[in-house]
């Protein structure tokens, strides 16, 4: 069916003013006169649709779906991305914040804790409120990669999202205790950090993209994203890999220096999160999205330059088609 449609185009739009970028959306072989023709109210009942017409105007509705409406079948189901996205901000515990500094943006890998859906930071250096996207990947959650490493991170059945929001620091004593009790549970050692250098910050989450199956990804407004169960709704089987199969790492010697340190660290991820500039979200909103990444075949053909895939529908293709600077964040 899909080859008997016209190739999917990315069709650019030319620069309106100075404060709106140029912005390249997917063009889908569309049947225009499907909507006005043949489904307003007041023609159903008298408008017939010839037989080939109707096919083309539904293939093309349903490719325009699939690809970038996020329709698929785990996908449809509302309550179940907002339950699969609760399960992974409760599971996973640390992730990469994304955020704009002077005209660009930049990245850092940050532990959070969760509860009730509210995600609290324990930060130095910071007393402002700030915009962010903190992304998270299933594929942090174990250090053979996602499902025991029978599923590449870039899969789209590898669960992925990024929370985007207002990270600010706590109200008030009461709030800060509480942020921090939380914070301390799950990570003990943040226990043993300065009092005078920390402070605890919580995300107000304004939106969730999330993608956990073939078919798209999807957005989890914040009353879905709260309200939500964490409920895990995998879209793989079960794990064939053997336990205990994690990649071995070297340590930092004491007289490495810190380029070959980030020289090493890069060649050895097999993922990492690519921070850009948003046009889904607009004004200059900072976003992440993961992306599986390599710099060679091993270490010994490391050659310094990540490269990772983006295929034309994701966000981060337009992203960086309207703005090519990004950022890279990667964890030990």
């Amino acid at each position: 069916a899909v080859k008997k449609l016209n190739p999917i185009l990315i069709s650019p739009v030319l620069r309106a003013s100075v404060d709106s970028p140029p912005v390249l959306r997917p063009s889908v072989p569309s049947a225009p006169d499907c909507i006005p023709q043949y489904f307003s109210l007041t023609d159903l009942t008298t408008t017939t649709m010839p037989s080939k017409t109707l096919k083309r105007c539904f293939l093309a509705l349903a490719l325009r779906a699939f690809l970038f409406d996020g329709f698929s079948p785990a996908a449809a189901d509302a309550s179940a991305d907002a339950e699969e996205a609760r399960w992974l901000v409760q599971s996973a515990s640390w992730g990469t914040m994304s955020y704009s500094e002077g005209d660009g943006v930049k990245s850092t890998v940050l532990s959070f804790a969760e509860s009730g859906g509210r995600i609290f930071f324990y930060l130095m250096g910071v007393s402002a409120p700030v915009e962010g996207a903190l992304t998270i990947s299933e594929a942090s959650l174990d250090p053979r990669g996602c499902a025991g490493g029978d599923v590449d991170p870039e899969d789209p059945r590898c669960a992925k999202l990024t929370a985007s929001g207002t990270v600010s620091p706590c109200a008030d004593e009461e709030s800060c205790r509480a942020a921090e009790e939380v914070l301390f549970a799950r990570h003990p050692q943040m226990e043993g950090w300065p009092e005078d250098g920390f402070i605890a910050f919580e995300m107000d989450v304004a939106d969730v993209w999330m993608i956990a199956a073939y078919g798209g990804g999807s957005v989890i407004g914040p009353v879905d994203y709260y309200a939500a169960d964490p409920v895990h709704h995998p879209a793989y089987g079960a794990s064939n890999a053997a336990a205990g199969a994690a990649t071995a790492t070297r340590g930092r010697t004491a007289y490495e220096s810190s380029a070959a340190a980030a020289r090493k660290l890069v060649a050895a991820s097999l993922w990492t999160v690519v921070s850009t500039t948003s046009v889904r979200l607009g004004r200059g909103h900072p976003w992440g999205n993961v992306r599986s990444m390599t710099d060679g075949a091993s270490l010994v053909d490391s050659k310094g330059t990540p490269c990772f895939y983006l295929p034309t529908p994701d966000p981060t293709f337009v992203d960086v088609a309207a703005d090519g600077r990004i950022a890279l964040s990667f964890s030990e």
